[in-house]
């Protein structure tokens, strides 16, 4: 199925390989970004997650770190969605893992793009990228124009483990400071 995404599939796939590096048409001085509404122009530089020091960690620790937990657990080792999402994060990034290539008519260039890991929790990239579009949302979708207090409820760190796994102790929990929050401010 040909698509202005062909590319993307293609590349995801593994069929495109990767024969020179690409300068970023962005990047440098000499290229101009194509103008958005504003006046605002557009740039991307690629971010370097090889260079990442808890990406070395990982790289370096994790084949260890699964081997020592299977065999401590009789072969289980950890949940697969912890494998799925640290794979994803080592993935993350990296140019010869999956790309789309960008091309730019007015610079007659193009940009290749790492695919990204939407890893939750691990990828600081990503929970960035997700933080950013979220407040983002509530701001524009959500909350509006309306007057709003912002309340942070810090537990103490020997019951988030509790919390985190005990969906009905988690419940009241949320109960009792609804209605400490409630007498108060109601």
């Amino acid at each position: 199925m040909a698509g202005r995404f062909a590319n993307c599939r293609a590349a995801k796939a593994g069929r495109l390989p990767i024969t020179r590096a690409m300068p970023s048409p962005f990047a440098s001085a000499a290229a101009h970004p194509p103008a958005i509404s504003g006046g605002h122009s557009l740039s991307y530089v690629r971010r370097s997650p090889e260079d990442s020091l808890v990406r070395q960690v990982f790289v370096e620790q994790w084949p260890r770190l699964q081997r020592e937990l299977r065999e401590a657990n009789d072969g289980s080792g950890l949940p697969k969605f912890i494998t799925k999402a640290v794979n994803a994060f080592l993935d993350c990034g990296v140019i010869s893992k999956g790309f789309c290539r960008l091309y730019c008519k007015t610079c007659k260039t193009d940009q290749l793009v790492a695919f990204s890991c939407k890893a939750r929790g691990i990828c600081s990239a990503c929970d960035g990228k997700r933080m950013t579009e979220l407040a983002a949302h509530l701001c524009d979708s959500v909350i509006g124009e309306v007057p709003v207090r912002h309340f942070v409820v810090t537990v103490p760190a020997n019951l988030r483990y509790l919390l985190a796994w005990n969906a009905d102790l988690r419940g009241k929990v949320l109960s009792a400071i609804m209605r400490a929050l409630q007498k108060h401010y109601v």
